[in-house]
């Protein structure tokens, strides 16, 4: 019979935690902080990362790291890469160079993923400070065929010809069953302007030419002041793709499209199973057992009774997790993964590990440090099931 499971929290140096008071813990065995990075020195701000598994059966996670007192979301910063080679529980010490900042202004919000072809893609964002209060940001890619050595030249994923502010959050490309290569980008008139609207691009040749779809998603404009922001997308079981995004309006919001991409819902509607701030939402599907897992900042006041967040947290607390065994129809067993009020959590990206393990890695900060500054990896050890 199984038994209720209380979640360990390790408190970290710089973004303390609290032990779970809410949710059903029944499919956690563990759940621990396996790397911090926080902000040291001219080092202001270790962001938003993603992983994938090489074929040698080590983890590779590339984060950005700012070199600079800066961390404005256009200062300047790299793409760097940790390594574990036990499957996540530790990772080395010191940051390897993956892309050096190409941009007037930087790289950042990787997102790797293991292609079916069996080679590596690198999406990633490029600034370009076109002036002082102009940036454009645009989507990149690059391809490994050597297991994360060395990597192609960039491939532009939107033509230079529609330059803009186009907001792709870390651990979003994904592709289909039938091989096509997808992400979605918010686009605003500048960084800080402009009611968000999302654009979906596919490729059917591996990454190296890049299509729009025929949709342009909104939301309804005469309620939000933000639009849809920081988009991903899900394939589901039945064929059907579904897109979410973050919004002003007390939940995220999602649509959907029948025809792989090409056409989209071009209004989306509130998510109402996922109440929170305007902050991000991460989903993934879990190959052991085809559910699917969905992390964000739940702001369900039912569910939760933590105290009220502190200003430096941006609202962006608790941080929980919750699974759905018929295609996002319903969502069962939440799990409060860090509750602390000081501190604020964002920006997730996950990976699902061959030994019933997921991997977490996430901004995250508290007392002087904001939630974007500091970055943790959290390994989260499922129950084995019971047969």
């Amino acid at each position: 019979m199984k038994s209720s499971v209380l979640i360990s929290i390790i408190i970290g140096i710089f973004c303390a935690t609290i032990p779970l008071t809410a949710g059903e813990q029944d499919k956690i065995a563990s759940s621990k902080s396996v790397l911090e990075l926080p902000p040291v020195g001219s080092n202001s701000r270790n962001s938003e990362g993603s992983f994938v598994e090489l074929k040698d059966g080590s983890l590779m996670y590339v984060y950005t790291r700012y070199n600079t007192k800066d961390w404005g979301d256009n200062a300047d910063a790299d793409l760097v890469a940790r390594y574990s080679h036990d499957g996540g529980s530790t990772w080395t010490k010191e940051d390897a160079i993956v892309l050096k900042n190409e941009g007037v202004g930087n790289v950042m919000s990787a997102s790797l993923l293991r292609l079916q072809n069996g080679e590596i893609a690198l999406l990633y964002l490029k600034k370009i400070q076109i002036a002082k209060d102009y940036v454009m940001c645009m989507p990149m890619l690059k391809i490994s065929k050597d297991e994360g050595k060395t990597w192609s030249k960039p491939i532009e994923c939107i033509s230079p010809r529609l330059a803009g502010y186009y907001v792709v959050n870390n651990d979003r490309l994904i592709q289909l069953k039938n091989g096509r290569l997808m992400f979605p980008a918010a686009f605003h008139r500048t960084h800080k302007t402009g009611i968000g609207i999302v654009y979906v691009y596919y490729s059917d040749d591996n990454g190296m030419t890049w299509n729009e779809s025929q949709s342009i998603i909104q939301a309804n404009q005469a309620k939000t002041t933000s639009g849809l922001q920081e988009p991903g997308i899900v394939e589901l079981s039945d064929g059907r793709l579904m897109l979410w995004a973050r919004t002003d309006m007390k939940s995220q919001f999602k649509s959907f499209s029948n025809d792989n991409g090409l056409t989209w819902d071009t209004v989306a509607t509130p998510a109402k199973e996922f109440p929170s701030p305007t902050s991000p939402l991460s989903m993934k599907r879990n190959p052991l057992d085809n559910s699917l897992v969905a992390v964000w900042n739940d702001k369900s006041t039912q569910r939760w009774n933590f105290p009220k967040p502190a200003k430096n947290s941006w609202d962006r607390t608790p941080l929980v997790m919750a699974f759905s065994h018929d295609d996002g129809k319903t969502w069962e067993n939440h799990i409060a993964v860090e509750t602390d009020n000081n501190a604020g959590f964002c920006y997730i990206s996950m990976l699902f590990t061959k030994n019933n393990s997921l991997l977490l890695g996430y901004c995250c900060g508290g007392d002087k440090i904001f939630p974007i500054q500091a970055s943790r990896i959290r390994k989260i050890d499922f129950q084995k099931s019971e047969n």
